[in-house]
């Protein structure tokens, strides 16, 4: 059962192409709706004796069958957030304010979503920005978010919940180079597990002059560590440590420069301003994972 009112953030948005599945599974629907339709028409000789798909009565039906899927489309989002295909994929449709649409608004957003729809398989773009919100979306002021994402709100205020709230750098960066919610997911608990790692790497870290940019330092020196495992997943790591504020005394060419401390565990010690005795093996081990403190950093790719 669906939460009346939620909290989202932008890690919750839909991907595109979740949204474009979801649109194929509810099309193919109503598309087996309209042949069943079509084929007792042609088998009742009401197309005539040489089928003729433009004849009066096929166009009525096309548009019994398209009108039939606007209300099913408007209703099941007032009701549900979702249709089918929209279930099957993971997600639903939410107003900004973190509830289930209306149904003026359900069916707002679907006329306007059918009228926009070769566009948008045209062009993408239009769901560009961080909500992905489509014209349709912003008519009717909603957004796409994957049901899993969604924090139930009870009695307090739903809607965005991270347009706001501060971020420390490591979170910021995050939010600028993770491309999705599960994405995001790794990497914060690789954030989290960093810490956890150097307190067996350095005890002493934690009373030092500037314990956060030590693990925040930390982060990304194992994310440059990372990257050559995870090959798949560079052009996030990267987009992660380009954007890290802890490393702007670095200039250009970042993952360079942390590759080569990855390689030198002396230089990695004193950037990190670590002791002598840290072991940065463990810091930056990328075959075992940590269990203290945090749970462990799983690959998001990986079921």
């Amino acid at each position: 059962m669906r939460t009346r009112k939620a909290r989202w953030t932008l890690f919750a948005i839909a991907g595109v192409s979740d949204r474009a599945v979801a649109f194929v599974i509810d099309a193919a629907i109503f598309w087996v709706v309209w042949m069943g339709g079509v084929i007792w028409l042609v088998e009742s000789g009401e197309l005539g004796t040489a089928p003729r798909p433009w004849a009066p009565r096929a166009l009525v039906w096309a548009v019994v069958v398209l009108v039939g899927w606007l209300a099913y489309d408007a209703l099941s989002i007032a009701a549900w957030g979702g249709t089918a295909g929209r279930r099957v994929m993971g997600i639903e449709v939410r107003d900004v304010g973190g509830g289930l649409p209306g149904r003026r608004a359900a069916a707002i957003r679907s006329c306007v979503r059918a009228a926009v729809a070769v566009a948008l398989a045209v062009r993408p773009s239009l769901l560009a920005g961080p909500e992905r919100r489509g014209p349709h979306d912003r008519v009717a002021g909603t957004v796409v978010v994957s049901s899993a994402e969604l924090e139930p709100a009870g009695d307090d205020p739903g809607g965005r919940s991270d347009a706001a709230a501060p971020a420390d750098a490591t979170e910021t960066a995050i939010r600028a180079g993770a491309p999705d919610a599960a994405m995001a997911g790794w990497l914060r608990a690789i954030a989290q597990q960093t810490g956890s790692r150097l307190d067996v790497a350095a005890p002493s870290w934690r009373r030092s002059d500037d314990p956060d940019d030590i693990r925040d330092r930390a982060f990304c020196l194992l994310l440059a560590a990372l990257a050559p495992r995870h090959p798949d997943h560079r052009d996030v790591l990267v987009a992660v440590i380009d954007a890290h504020a802890a490393l702007d005394d670095l200039g250009q060419g970042r993952l360079r420069h942390l590759t080569a401390l990855v390689a030198d565990h002396g230089r990695a010690r004193d950037w990190l301003r670590l002791p002598e005795s840290a072991r940065l093996a463990v810091l930056l081990d990328t075959t075992t994972r940590l269990r203290a403190g945090v749970g462990q950093a799983t690959d998001p790719h990986r079921r």
